[in-house]
């Protein structure tokens, strides 16, 4: 028989619905980063990595990649334990999800 087990996840996205896997997350964490940084990002990414021009980028962004963040990633941020605010630059914040995640590995060891 398998038994309910503790979970972590690095992913951003989860599915919100009765059943889902998100649903037996011990804590569920959204990084937030801001718009124009998202934005930034690909641009430096796409220009470089994949030969696109800034104005191809930015017509992708909106139409397809802000659209779908709208509608798939920023409804997860209300199901989320805990918020992370400044994307990755948040230290206090990826320390203390750190500090969580580490006390639960100490407890299987």
């Amino acid at each position: 028989a398998m038994t309910r087990r503790r979970k972590l996840s690095g992913r951003a996205i989860w599915r919100r619905r009765s059943g889902s896997w998100a649903d037996m997350m011990d804590l569920r964490i959204f990084v937030d980063c801001d718009p124009d940084e998202r934005l930034i990002r690909n641009i430096q990414r796409d220009t470089i990595d994949r030969g696109r021009t800034v104005s191809m980028v930015v017509d992708r962004y909106l139409k397809v990649l802000k659209p779908m963040h709208e509608q798939f990633i920023e409804p997860t941020k209300r199901f989320a334990h805990i918020i992370i605010p400044e994307g990755g630059d948040n230290l206090k914040g990826i320390n203390m999800v750190c500090k969580y995640i580490e006390s639960i590995v100490e407890k299987r060891v």
